[in-house]
């Protein structure tokens, strides 16, 4: 049985969908970019996806991405929150947050540091570069990168590698290594709620 490890699709219409589909965040949707004049609830919204990360990250068993398409903002954090990532040619990152006009929150900021180092990081944040899969795995975000149509079956190839290794040891191990991984991540990312606030509400008071 594949008990020690969750094997975890991510595809283009279930991160977020392409750019020029209909499943990526309307900037127009007030379920998700809430009225300054209701901060409670954008800050609630905002935790509410923070805790959601965070519970991910912490499942006990090996979670691999597969990523094929565009992986977009919240997708990216949720694939980052994933013990492995492997990246279809055809993929790419995108992080439209500044764009809209908020920060890029659920500590994601800290994920990526540790992932890509601070130069990188900025570039995609800052300036909303795409980065296509191939940089993305040299820059050290995926850890694979495999033909178009390929990342499922390279990561359920891999779970099963996985599924062959002794579940305690393997669910040791895996806590073990995420535990010094995110130490920062807590710290790094404090108070990035409040900041998603102050950032949106500035942009939208000009």
């Amino acid at each position: 049985m594949l008990d020690s490890f969750l094997y975890v699709e991510f595809i283009r219409d279930l991160v977020e969908g392409e750019i020029s589909g209909e499943a990526h965040a309307d900037k127009n949707d007030q379920e998700i970019f809430v009225d300054p004049g209701e901060p409670s609830r954008f800050l609630d919204s905002v935790n509410h996806g923070h805790e959601m990360v965070r519970l991910w990250g912490e499942l006990p068993q090996v979670t691999i991405a597969a990523i094929e398409g565009a992986v977009v903002g919240g997708g990216l954090t949720l694939a980052m929150a994933c013990d492995m990532r492997v990246m279809a040619e055809t993929s790419f990152v995108y992080v439209p947050e500044l764009e809209l006009k908020v920060a890029y929150g659920w500590r994601s900021v800290p994920k990526l540091v540790r992932l890509i180092g601070p130069s990188r990081t900025k570039r995609p944040i800052l300036m909303a570069e795409r980065v296509p899969a191939e940089k993305a795995v040299m820059w050290g975000l995926g850890d694979e990168l495999v033909p178009h149509r390929k990342a499922v079956e390279t990561a359920l190839a891999w779970a099963g590698r996985v599924a062959d290794k002794p579940a305690e040891a393997v669910g040791f191990i895996n806590k073990g290594v995420n535990a010094i991984a995110n130490v920062f991540d807590e710290i790094g990312g404090y108070a990035d709620s409040e900041q998603m606030l102050a950032a949106y509400v500035i942009a939208r008071a000009d």
